[in-house]
């Protein structure tokens, strides 16, 4: 199976994404996920062409695996935990320019729910009707 490779855009709402509460966040995050398995692969140009201030996503390339999976599972959700503003769209982009997206956010967010949003993300390239 080839590696699916996404974009986490992550979120505080109601904060500038200038802001350093939302820089903070976001390097705690690059950091979890690079510290659990060494998945980041860099950072993506802002999300939203030509708009000042946007923050970069994080490119993550999630091998298949269920170990792999779970390890993305478990960081999402102790990252959303830490505070209930928090969230985070997950966006793939297939070769033929087909964008698909998924949000997730709450601090009671469970690990079944992030998981079917990772799998629905990964099963694109295959049924573009699966996306939101």
């Amino acid at each position: 199976m080839e590696p699916s490779k996404f974009e986490v855009v992550p979120r505080l709402t109601s904060l500038t994404d200038d802001h350093p509460a939302v820089q903070g966040a976001v390097g705690e995050l690059t950091s979890m996920l690079r510290d659990e398995l060494d998945i980041v692969t860099g950072s993506s140009p802002p999300t939203l062409s030509g708009s000042k201030g946007m923050l970069p996503g994080i490119l993550v390339e999630l091998g298949g695996s269920s170990v792999a999976m779970g390890a993305v599972v478990r960081v999402f959700r102790l990252w959303l935990q830490r505070d209930r503003r928090r969230s985070i769209r997950l966006r793939r982009t297939l070769p033929d320019g087909s964008v698909f997206e998924q949000e997730v956010s709450g601090v009671a967010i469970s690990d079944q729910t992030l998981r079917a949003a990772l799998e629905q993300l990964e099963g694109t390239s295959t049924n573009p009707s699966s996306a939101s």
